[in-house]
């Protein structure tokens, strides 16, 4: 069992649950702030991370290497993600930058190759 952590803007640590140590690093260069959401693919193999500038990385938990980038348009901050039972799809929870726009977007993706 997993969890994740933020220690700094650039990084995701995922630590096993029992020892609470690092169990793999992922980098999010692009996110100025961290990542303001998470969610595991059903598989516990992607973590998915969303930020506040709407931009959305799939990574390997054991590699660390960004599978996915998945975009929304500027000024749109994701709130939530999550994915489908089976993995295919994933669904991202936003406010847009006037605080009155909400919604949520879903992408079908593709296992990595």
């Amino acid at each position: 069992m997993t969890k994740t952590r933020r220690r700094d803007n650039n990084h995701t640590y995922v630590l096993a649950v029992a020892t609470g140590y690092p169990i793999a690093t992922l980098v999010n260069a692009y996110m100025s702030c961290g990542p303001r959401a998470v969610a595991y693919s059903p598989d516990g193999a992607t973590l998915a991370t969303g930020d506040w500038n709407g931009r959305i990385d799939l990574q390997d938990i054991a590699t660390g290497r960004t599978n996915h980038k998945l975009t929304m348009p500027s000024g749109v901050d994701i709130l939530s993600l999550a994915f489908s039972h089976g993995g295919t799809t994933i669904s991202a929870g936003y406010l847009a930058e006037n605080a009155t726009t909400t919604g949520i977007r879903q992408w079908t993706i593709s296992p990595p190759a």
